[in-house]
């Protein structure tokens, strides 16, 4: 059913999507783990029954298959009637399969809690039928919408522990422990701990050995790496990952296709680190291009790479396109995360307050804007995240701006500790906020 909703879909997609091919197969469990497909719950005898099941199935791989290559606002639309038949059956393992893949199709789409109210309908109905497999993906994926999508990432280690679990029960879980591995860096990252993540990526490069998918999969863990030490201060090391990270997905999967792009994101970050900001510029850019141009919907990456530009431009003093860019990484990412707070609209607000500033005129604006941020921050990751450090460092700059000097050092006295704290002493973070305290103290 699979192989025949794979060439369904194949012959369906439109020419533009078909270099997205190898992500549609990729979705397919390979014959040597067939065993793993074998029903928790039988099909019920019935023949009708058993020919609707036999029917939908193909159908379901289908739009899986459509929905890998791109083509995600049709698949969203053909899953519906396939729940709703699906639902009529009342074959559990079936209305899990369903329910699986529109919770996958809607966290793309950006629709986050349709996306969640699916994937607990998947948990739910494969829990209820045994469907381990099934469920220990979804407590994964669904790890991953709370985590990356949403910053809730108490919720987020409790699904991991979740999926862990089912994990278990199957005995050989092939790929699923390097993919709770690599959640559990990505997470530690984002809340401020590289030296944490760092441990969880090079578990999860381990495990990744004798994988299907190992190249691909340690293509991407090199990537994972070179972001940790690159938030550790490391950019020796960051180039030497995520170097090799894009030279072997550029060889796997080609230049466009959305994982090597994202992997130029950070080696974009690697070149400004490195002074070389026409070519990060340069790099962000293609990058930004490729990503609209491979994806129907907007991605979070979108938002991520124009807060990058936006603070390029403020690098090189072009404050009006600095304006501009960050007003645009606002847009994208409130529309993004259907206009919740998120720690990259966070960023971008911050990041807009440092250019607003400028003008003399509009320092009430400015402060608002900082304010904004710092409270997103606060609410999001909490008031001792590195980030928060950096936007009390920017609120330091505002308050020198306008002679307000114990405000000034206020922040930047709490900022420091923060980083102190989290980085220790010789991080360029922790160093770049000694020195500004020290500056703030001789005026």
């Amino acid at each position: 059913a699979e192989f025949a909703g794979l060439l369904s879909a194949l012959e369906a997609a439109p020419l533009e999507n078909i270099h997205k091919a190898a992500d549609a197969q990729a979705l397919l469990i390979a014959p040597s783990a067939c065993g793993e497909l074998t029903d928790p719950l039988p099909i019920p005898e019935d023949a009708a029954t058993r020919e609707a099941i036999t029917t939908l199935r193909p159908k379901l791989a289908e739009w899986n298959a459509r929905a890998a290559m791109g083509e995600l606002d049709p698949a969203a639309e053909g899953l519906g009637p396939l729940r709703t038949q699906a639902n009529a059956l009342g074959y559990l393992p079936l209305q899990a399969e369903v329910s699986s893949m529109e919770a996958s199709v809607y966290a793309k789409l950006g629709k986050h809690d349709e996306a969640e109210l699916a994937f607990r309908d998947a948990i739910r109905f494969g829990t209820e039928s045994r469907h381990d497999l099934l469920v220990a993906k979804a407590w994964l994926d669904l790890s991953w919408l709370h985590g990356y999508h949403q910053d809730r990432y108490d919720e987020a280690t409790r699904d991991l522990e979740n999926g862990q679990a089912f994990s278990k029960r199957l005995g050989q879980p092939g790929v699923l422990p390097m993919l709770y591995e690599r959640n559990r860096g990505w997470f530690a990252l984002r809340q401020g701990k590289p030296e944490e993540a760092l441990r969880h990526y090079e578990q999860a490069l381990g495990l990744a050995t004798g994988q299907p998918n190992e190249a691909r999969d340690v293509a991407m863990l090199h990537s994972d790496l070179g972001s940790a030490h690159l938030t550790n201060g490391n950019i020796e090391k960051a180039a030497e990952h995520i170097g090799l990270g894009l030279r072997s997905m550029s060889a796997l999967l080609g230049p466009q296709h959305p994982d090597t792009l994202s992997v130029h994101v950070n080696y974009s970050i690697v070149l400004r680190e490195q002074g070389k900001l026409a070519e990060a510029i340069a790099e962000s850019i293609a990058a930004l291009e490729g990503f609209r141009a491979s994806m129907q919907s907007s991605d979070s990456y979108e938002g991520m790479i124009l807060n990058n530009l936006a603070t390029m431009y403020s690098d090189q003093e072009d404050w009006t396109l600095a304006e501009k860019t960050y007003r645009d990484a606002i847009a994208v990412n409130k529309t993004g995360f259907a206009g919740k707070a998120n720690t990259s609209l966070a960023a971008a607000i911050h990041g807009l307050a440092t250019v607003v500033q400028l003008d003399d005129q509009r320092h009430a604006e400015a402060e608002a804007l900082h304010r904004e941020s710092l409270a997103m921050k606060e609410t999001l990751v909490g008031k001792d995240h590195p980030s928060v450090a950096i936007s009390l460092s920017g609120m330091a700059d505002f308050y020198v701006a306008t002679k307000r000097r114990p405000e000034a050092l206020a922040a930047v006295e709490r900022g420091l500790a923060i980083l102190t704290a989290a980085y220790g002493d010789e991080h360029p973070h922790t160093v770049y906020l000694r020195e500004q305290l020290a500056e703030i103290r001789a005026k």
